[in-house]
């Protein structure tokens, strides 16, 4: 078993939130919560999702595609699951077939639109992290 897997028979999953409209990323977190996983932080750019993943190392990121500033998720996405192994689920509002065939090069485990449904992103996570 691996440290991964113990934490996850000790405690709720542990997933990084990287989301830069904050509104989004504090309702991401709420639901979360009430579904009783772990919001281990909520970061705004790639930049602090890559530093932060290795600090944390999350059960599950949650990435948002696009980011502001210098590194996007597709790139954040890339480094985290080269440094660790991380599972990343896509979270967009764009969804239009370049951005997606970008994104699936960096081989997420799910993607979830935007505006985001509870129940789809809950099923998703769960899907993952089984």
């Amino acid at each position: 078993m691996d440290s991964r897997e113990e934490r996850r028979d000790a405690s709720p999953p542990r997933v990084l939130v990287v989301e830069d409209e904050v509104l989004t990323a504090l309702d991401l977190q709420a639901c979360l919560e009430r579904a009783g996983y772990r919001v281990v932080d909520l970061v705004f750019s790639g930049e602090d999702a890559v530093r932060r993943a290795a600090e944390l190392k999350p059960d599950l990121v949650l990435m948002d595609i696009t980011l502001k500033g210098d590194l996007g998720g597709i790139e954040a996405a890339r480094l985290i699951q080269g440094n660790g192994g991380v599972s990343v689920i896509f979270l967009t509002a764009h969804t239009d077939q370049e951005t997606l065939a970008r994104a699936r090069e960096s081989a997420p485990r799910a993607f979830i639109t935007k505006p985001f449904v509870e129940r789809d992103l809950l099923d998703k996570l769960a899907a993952v992290l089984a």
